[in-house]
């Protein structure tokens, strides 16, 4: 287990997803330590059903990795071989997915990362975050708006966000509002026969949300992030 008695609060560690294949279906993530070795790591990625995950880094560290399906993600070297220092990021894990549970994808949450001397260290993310797409339509089978269909003003926005859709009117479409942990936070069906919508959206916490519109057989899925006033 790790030693969360244990904590280093001068070291860190981050992690990043830098490329996500659609048409192979995996994502490679980098790690930046320069600062500490790596002993073990502890986090899950949202967005993808996980089918596989493998070491891609090259040493002495091969440690043993647990997953499952919904990106809960542990490496822990059990012979206690540790990863060198690397003052460059570097890529050294690849997720194979079977199948995407969202539209984006990227590190939720840091739960635990250990260094050579079994402390728990600062976890870090490197704030990216891949959408699919809309060319895997070809694969998956849905239809999607162009990205450029809909335009978000402002984005970041302290509350108020104006969608204008200029593919016409928006009546008819469905407008859902997801959170970083993939929970539904807003629904709202569209009647009016407009290309215009506010969307009041002061009170929620501040971070990065996706908003969904689906009309008929079509989709579209974009970041909105909403910052503090």
């Amino acid at each position: 287990e790790f030693p969360f008695n244990i904590y280093n609060p001068f070291d860190s560690i981050t992690f990043s997803i830098v490329n996500v294949d659609w048409i192979q279906k995996y994502a490679d993530l980098s790690i930046l330590n320069p600062s500490a070795l790596l002993l073990a790591y502890e986090f899950r990625v949202h967005g993808l059903i996980v089918d596989s995950v493998k070491s891609i880094i090259t040493g002495i560290y091969e440690p043993d990795i647990s997953w499952s399906e919904t990106g809960h993600i542990v490496g822990v070297s059990l012979d206690e071989n540790a990863l060198f220092r690397q003052t460059v990021p570097k890529n050294f894990l690849r997720i194979y997915y079977s199948n995407l549970a969202d539209s984006v994808v990227y590190i939720d949450t840091i739960i635990a990362v250990v260094n050579s001397n079994y402390e728990e260290v600062k976890g870090k993310t490197g704030g990216t975050f891949f959408e699919e797409p809309k060319d895997t339509a070809i694969i998956t089978g849905l239809s999607y708006f162009r990205s450029d269909d809909l335009a978000i003003v402002p984005n970041p926005s302290t509350g108020i966000f104006d969608l204008l859709f200029k593919d016409g009117s928006m009546q008819g479409a469905d407008i859902l509002i997801t959170d970083a942990l993939g929970r539904t936070v807003s629904t709202r069906p569209f009647a009016e026969s407009s290309n215009r919508v506010t969307i009041n959206f002061s009170g929620y916490a501040s971070g990065i949300y996706t908003l969904q519109i689906i009309k008929g057989n079509k989709n579209l899925s974009r970041q909105i992030i909403l910052i503090d006033k």
